[in-house]
């Protein structure tokens, strides 16, 4: 047996000593590894390209239907548009506003685009030839902003509690509706899949299905403000966001005798850490929120599975959970980002769920498995919103981060 082999036996190890060249290992170690000082490990940074259209912060981004154009707003006051189908880094057409830029959307046909700034103007372009198409002035403050699905028609929610509805003819605004429920700011919306009704939940803690025709509604009541609001595309059921993190599943069934029709809570799903003890019944929904509102909980995003009965959560302290429709109270997949930074947006693929956190990072998750199975960084800017590009042959996204930075990713 070698020398090698006996030392082994007796318990002894032959220990590597790298020689390094530059000087003794003692003195290598005492000066940082050979590194110099105030030297930074590189950020890791996945886009595939990246444009600075934004001298701050970038709000908003939205992509048209047709996939042609790209839509970002920014703290900088103003809208930028963007035509994908060229290859330059500059914007087509630049819209100035009065104020941060905290809404874009493109109207079903992808003719009209849509901007909203703070102090509540709203301009309308045309994108056949980038013309201002109108202005709109009425509002104090925009909360939210949606247009109808098949006609041109476009909602916002106001900071004085007014829903507005604007009809858009060639000519401009060719209709206005004014639907009131109080002063508390109008802090969420969505409208339903039959385009006839309209949810809109209120900073205190009331939520109304609003029949867009007569303008009657019917009503549910929590003592939480509600921050977001989302239907499902396949079956009568929306869900509704609390600031203390709480989410009410409700049916939404249409009843000619009921207004709006019926808003009945079928199943809570407290934030992370409530007491369940506080559940309370399905039907008496003031006995779910607890008495201190923890905003570090708060409900940011929402989104149903059009294939599978899930609804996803995303909320402010990191998490993302997903529960399952048909079963009460049933969890069907929970995760955490590390920094617990807030989940802003969210994407069902299939099976698979997309998230894009402050944090900077986009995550990639197998709901059937539990795992997570891919992860994109944006080189240390925080994201504020994710549109989809396309989604076949390859997954392509749009970033909004901080510092301006407008990303494109490749999932």
């Amino acid at each position: 047996m070698d020398s090698e082999g006996s030392d082994v036996e007796n318990g002894m190890e032959h220990e590597t000593v790298e020689v390094y060249e530059d000087g003794p290992i003692d003195q290598q170690l005492a000066d940082g590894d050979g590194e110099e000082e105030g030297e930074a490990e590189p950020v890791q940074d996945d886009a595939i390209k990246a444009i600075y259209g934004h001298e701050k912060d970038v709000f908003c981004v939205s992509t048209s239907k047709t996939g042609r154009w790209l839509a970002t707003g920014g703290e900088d006051d103003r809208a930028q548009i963007w035509d994908l189908t060229n290859q330059s880094d500059d914007p087509v057409l630049t819209i100035q506003h009065n104020d941060s830029v905290v809404s874009t959307a493109f109207n079903h046909s992808s003719t009209l685009l849509a901007t909203a700034d703070l102090s509540g103007r709203i301009v309308i372009t045309q994108l056949s030839d980038l013309s201002m198409r109108t202005e709109i002035a009425d509002s104090s403050d925009i909360e939210w902003m949606e247009w109808h699905r098949g006609s041109d028609i476009l909602f916002a929610g106001d900071s004085d509690g007014t829903l507005w509805m604007w009809l858009i003819s060639q000519a401009g605004v060719a209709q206005q509706k004014v639907y009131s429920a109080g002063s508390s700011p109008a802090s969420a919306g969505h409208l339903l899949q039959d385009g006839r009704r309209l949810l809109v939940g209120y900073s205190d803690g009331q939520s109304k299905l609003w029949n867009l025709g007569d303008q009657s509604n019917c009503s549910l009541s929590c003592r939480s403000p509600v921050v977001a609001i989302t239907s499902s595309t396949v079956s009568p059921l929306a869900a509704i966001g609390y600031e203390n993190g709480n989410v009410f599943l409700v049916n939404t069934t249409p009843a000619e005798n009921a207004g709006g029709g019926t808003l009945r809570v079928l199943d809570k799903y407290l934030a992370p850490g409530a007491d369940t003890r506080r559940r309370g019944r399905p039907e008496d929904p003031e006995m779910e929120v607890d008495e201190a509102e923890e905003i570090g909980t708060a409900v940011e995003s929402l989104q149903f599975s059009a294939l599978h009965p899930w609804l996803a959560v995303g909320r402010n302290d990191g998490s993302v959970t997903v529960y399952d429709t048909q079963t009460q109270g049933m969890t069907r997949f929970s995760a955490t980002n590390e920094g617990g930074m807030a989940v802003c947006r969210l994407f069902w693929l299939g099976y698979r769920l997309l998230t894009a956190s402050v944090d900077g990072r986009i995550r990639l998750y197998d709901v059937r498995s539990g795992q997570m199975t891919r992860e994109l960084c944006c080189g240390g800017d925080d994201i504020l919103d994710m549109a989809i590009v396309e989604e076949e042959p390859q997954l392509k996204l749009v970033v909004a981060c901080s510092g301006g930075a407008v990303r494109f990713m490749d999932c």
